[in-house]
């Protein structure tokens, strides 16, 4: 089982128990009991907020390659609209 140390006012040693080493300090929570009070406080949300993130990098992905084709595009018809005249010397 691992345990969060929150370095609190009195932060003790580690002490090796029977299979398992135990910290001795103020505060001792499991990260299992945390994780349990952290979705109950609204913590959970962060895997909703990772997806949101995820789409919208997608998102911004495609829209540089839409914008980069239409740069693209607006060159070639200005080009056609505006040949270059070659200078003979």
């Amino acid at each position: 089982m691992e345990h969060i140390d929150f370095e609190v006012y009195w932060d003790g040693p580690i002490l090796q128990g029977a299979g398992h080493k135990q910290p001795i300090d103020d505060l001792i929570v499991c990260a299992d009991c945390l994780r349990t009070a952290g979705e109950l406080i609204g913590l959970s949300e962060h895997k909703k907020l990772l997806h949101q993130r995820n789409e919208l990098m997608e998102e911004v992905k495609e829209l540089r390659k839409f914008r980069e084709d239409t740069v693209k595009q607006l060159e070639e018809i200005e080009a056609t609209l505006h040949p270059k005249v070659a200078v003979l010397g």
